[in-house]
């Protein structure tokens, strides 16, 4: 996950551009638009799988934190947290810890974005500017006044803030700050949110600059983006959580960018409290259209930018998800201090915001219930190809039109009658009503229990559904609205419906867990916030063995002890089986069953298996008489020595063999003394050859000091000319210190060691901060292969060229073998190696270069021109610019209308993508500062086309490129939902 990038969306035609840049774009789908006026409750989503949290947290071993952002359900409402970690361990330790909270939603890391111009503004005098305003002209808005101002209508404008402005007077309710500590959003050192709040409701017939659409309107300043007009996804997470709490009935978004779990989220609560979403569609049509976000969400009004002339803008995104079109080029709105003029889809979002709250203002006045989404979108000037297209969505809004179709009111929906409720358990309660005589206009039911604004829906026909994840012992009062597809029925007279208490057999928390009754049972997690405690008591160690299974969500299991610590734990994905086998001493054990991601069930329960297995703890053996004779009688039989002094005896026709292994070089001292007769010593080999002797007469103490390399060696010890003693023993003493071989790795770059022809070289790093250096010459451009091996320690692998630039890296952990690959020109490179955690000594490994010298004519797959263009089957591939001047053109050939999505990514420098016609002509490109992917998404006829890789401004570096693409063939009909 996980860079998120937000930015005012305002074209760069006018110089206010911001670099709203993507992750990888994905695929624009058709939205489904909200069919019902009062929205659903928000339920939290299931979670269909838990990634590795250092996945999550999706940074480098360099790197030194991460900003945490998680949603977690509480009561029904989204809670956006976030941690500022100051490491990368902590940061996967904080997703690691999140990911066992069973209200967890979604997890990521996010990443601050900045714009990259500086801001251009056309300032102008205190004037009537209503002659410039031709987009009032083009919605008719003096003709809307006589029905509709926007009164009792709350505008959330969730941007830069909004200034004091002497045309915005008494326009506003309480708002919100989210980029400093304290702030209520009536502060805008950008401009941006501003012009945005002008555009809505500036005030007319003050003889001050410009009027808003809808005058009337309440507007709720939301700050959530800073004077440079940049911020983080949380902030905006946050800012529609906030404004829904408070009272929002529209939230107006001129902002954009990646897709972000935790936004999406925040839009589905906002959407499932009956608040209108409205986002600009984006102005990146130059490349690509890449999708916006939260435009592009499900529910959300995505809105792109028309011209005076009545065309799309050039700069406006086009794609499936755009819903609607507004005037958005040369709008002139009020700046903090004055007034200017913009363009861009931020301009383009307000309007529809504004004609959405004068619909809404109307309907309230006529008690009238509507759906305003569905009610702009069909009311809308069809511009472009006939129907729903890309670049209009439905067409031009028009709040005349919408306004006319809601007439005066007096057709409604007849509401359903005889309702009943039945409470089925402690979370649901099942309802069932008859249905209106006739149904005309009527598409759906809605079911909604209060308090609380739980819901169900079911279609026309079937006057029953259920309402699930209520509260235990609960009275609601609950109603049934008849749906259309713009307007619906008032509700129907309410009924009451007190739940079930809940019959839960598991203790709750770890302080009241029930003692388990069978080795088998079932209960149930019958709402999202239940967690099951058993307890056992085991009156001996052995195996206990636990079972979770008959899952009907993702259930976790939980191993503690008497200290409420966590011994074993299992958190199989979805609804797989959970086991625990743990080897338990004597004592009280807590099993917890826990939701993962609100999952639970009313109707199914789990089944909780416990097995125990006692240890069988054999009898002791009888006890082993003390040899009398430990050492071995020869060769074949030696008997271990060990470090110290050991004694034993040399009987009658008796000799003793010792023997011991060196896994390195080693001094050793051999000591045989205290001797009650003439006796001898010899080291020998494995093979039984001598190595060394000492034979001093009588009873003197032998002695044998050498240094031994690595091997398995023998020590004779025997009477001279068969001498020994059965009541005297002698004494062996062996002593080992270990050699530490010459340092050859060189301890500084400028000092490296060369590697000489074999590029090769064996050493040890000798210490925690031993760093060896290693140096070779390459005569020709070759692709290098540097391996690391024979590890028992986590070392880290690096190659430099001569002037210390790093050209690869590898530190994988444990005593994985290290291996870096690049391409080499000719020069002088160096290696190095040492300890990655800096703890580590002595340790060996050995160090090989692999040069594999190839020509341009091998290297270079890719044409030099349109007309050489190599033939690509959009499998991916890897190649490299040979120099700074150096192009790459590649061609391949659809059959059908398709949509294309080509990526050039793991840049060594900054490179540019071009999609080109046959004939070389531009179709579109994507050109990003720095190495960060370049993307490019298009729709293309049948044809043969050609994608162009270029180095720009000089930037180059003899390291590959990876390029990559998917075709999709596009259907010629498409339907919009």
């Amino acid at each position: 996950m996980i860079s998120r990038r937000l930015a005012c969306l305002v074209a760069p035609v006018v110089g206010l551009a911001f670099a709203v840049g993507l992750a990888p774009a994905q695929a624009a789908t058709v939205k489904q638009v909200p069919p019902a006026v009062t929205a659903p409750a928000w339920s939290t989503p299931q979670a269909s799988t838990r990634m590795d949290p250092s996945a999550v947290v999706g940074l480098q071993r360099s790197a030194r934190g991460a900003r945490v952002v998680a949603v977690f359900a509480r009561g029904g409402h989204p809670v956006i947290r976030v941690w500022r970690e100051s490491t990368r361990s902590k940061a996967v330790a904080r997703v690691a810890a999140a990911q066992k909270n069973p209200t967890l939603v979604t997890i990521e890391t996010e990443v601050r974005q900045q714009f990259l111009d500086p801001v251009r503004t056309t300032r102008m005098t205190n004037d009537t500017l209503r002659p410039q305003q031709w987009a009032l002209d083009r919605l008719q808005a003096e003709s809307t006044w006589t029905r509709s101002r926007g009164a009792n209508v709350t505008v959330a404008v969730i941007d830069t803030g909004v200034a004091v402005h002497p045309d915005l007077g008494g326009s506003f309710v309480a708002g919100k700050d989210f980029t400093l500590p304290e702030g209520d959003g009536r502060n805008d050192g950008h401009g941006h949110g501003t012009h945005v709040a002008g555009i809505i409701a500036a005030t007319p017939d003050n003889a001050l600059g410009v009027a808003g659409l809808a005058p009337d309107v309440k507007l709720m300043p939301i700050k959530v983006l800073d004077d440079s007009g940049s911020g983080y996804s949380s902030s905006v997470s946050n800012g529609i959580i906030w404004a829904t709490d408070h009272g929002a009935d529209i939230i107006s978004m001129s902002l954009g960018g990646g897709y972000d779990s935790g936004q999406g989220v925040a839009v589905a609560y906002a959407i499932s409290r009956g608040v209108i979403v409205i986002a600009a569609a984006g102005n990146d049509r130059e490349y690509g259209s890449p999708v916006k976000y939260p435009g592009a969400f499900p529910g959300v009004i995505a809105v792109s930018a028309t011209q005076s002339d009545n065309l799309i803008a050039s700069y406006s995104n086009q794609g499936d998800y755009v819903d609607i079109a507004a005037p958005g080029t040369a709008i002139y709105s009020t700046w903090p201090s004055g007034y200017a003029s913009k363009s861009g889809t931020s301009m383009a979002t307000p309007y529809v915001s504004a004609a959405a709250a004068l619909v809404l203002s109307r309907a309230r006045a006529l008690s009238v219930v509507v759906n305003v989404p569905e009610l702009l979108m069909s009311t809308a000037d069809d511009l472009g190809p006939v129907g729903v297209d890309q670049d209009f969505g439905a067409g031009l809004v028009d709040p005349v039109a919408a306004l006319d179709a809601l007439g005066s009111g007096s057709a409604t929906l007849p509401a359903p009658t005889a309702v009943t409720a039945t409470a089925r358990s402690a979370s649901r309660v099942d309802v069932a009503w008859q249905e209106p005589t006739p149904t005309t206009g009527v598409t759906s039911y809605q079911v909604t229990a209060s308090p609380g604004g739980v819901t169900c829906t079911s279609a026309v026909g079937t006057p029953t559904c259920a309402l699930s994840g209520l509260t235990a012992s609960s009275t609601y009062s609950v109603s049934v609205r008849s749906i259309g597809s713009v307007t619906s029925s008032p509700a129907s007279t309410s009924v009451s419906v007190t739940t079930l208490a809940r019959a839960d057999a598991a203790g709750d928390t770890f302080a009241t867990a029930t003692p388990i009754p069978a080795a088998e049972l079932d209960e149930y997690i019958d709402v999202a916030s239940d967690i099951d405690w058993w307890k056992t008591t085991l009156a001996s160690s052995g195996t206990l063995t636990v079972t979770i299974s008959n899952l009907p969500g993702d259930y976790d299991l939980d191993v503690y002890n008497s200290l409420n610590e966590l011994v074993a734990s299992s958190i199989n994905d979805r609804q797989n089986v959970d086991s625990i086998t743990y080897e338990a001493a004597a004592g009280r054990y807590y099993i917890r069953v826990s939701p993962y991601a609100g999952s639970f069930s009313e109707t199914q329960a789990y089944h909780l298996s416990v097995q125990f297995a006692p240890t069988v703890v054999p009898p002791p053996p009888p006890p082993t008489p003390e040899p009398a004779d430990p050492g071995g009688d020869s060769q074949g039989t030696a008997t271990d020595l060990e470090l110290g002094t050991i004694r034993d005896y040399i009987s009658l026709n008796d000799q003793d063999y010792w023997t011991f292994t060196l896994d390195a070089t080693y001094d050793i001292a051999l000591n045989l003394s205290e001797l009650p007769a003439d006796y001898d010593i010899h080291l020998l080999q494995a093979n039984g050859s001598l190595l060394a002797s000492s034979v001093r007469p009588s009873t003197q103490s032998e002695s044998i000091a050498i240094q031994l390399t690595a091997g398995t060696y023998y020590v004779h010890v025997f009477g001279y000319n068969g001498a020994y003693s059965d009541t005297v023993p002698y004494a062996l003493g062996f002593a080992a210190s270990r050699v530490t071989p010459p340092d050859l790795g060189g301890n500084t770059f400028g000092a490296a060691t060369p590697m000489g022809p074999s590029l090769t070289a064996d050493d040890r790093i000798d210490t925690a901060t031993d760093v060896d250096f290693w140096s070779f010459n390459v005569e020709a451009l070759s692709r290098a292969d540097v391996y690391l091996t024979q590890l028992n320690a986590n070392l880290d692998l690096a190659l430099f060229r001569g002037d210390g630039t790093v050209v690869g890296r590898s530190n994988k952990a444990g005593n994985t073998d290290e291996l870096t690959s690049a391409w080499l020109f000719p020069g002088t490179y160096v290696v190095r190696v040492r300890s990655f955690v800096r703890e580590v000594s002595n340790y060996p490994y050995h160090v090989a270069v692999f040069l594999r010298p190839l020509g341009r004519s091998i290297l270079d797959q890719a044409g030099d021109t349109v007309a050489t263009a190599t033939p690509w089957d959009l499998a991916d591939v890897n190649e490299l610019l040979h120099s700074a001047s150096d192009r790459d053109f590649w061609t391949f050939t659809v059959g059908a209308t398709s949509r294309v999505m080509v990526t050039l990514s793991d840049l060594p420098a900054d490179y540019d993508l071009a999609l080109l016609r046959s004939d070389g002509r531009l179709l579109t490109r994507s050109a990003h500062s720095g190495t960060g992917a370049e993307e490019i998404s298009a729709r293309i006829p049948a044809g043969r086309y050609v994608i162009r890789v270029i180095a720009r401004g000089g930037a180059w570096s003899e390291d590959d490129y990876h390029l990559a693409a998917s075709v999709l063939p596009v259907a010629q009909t498409r339907m919009r939902h």
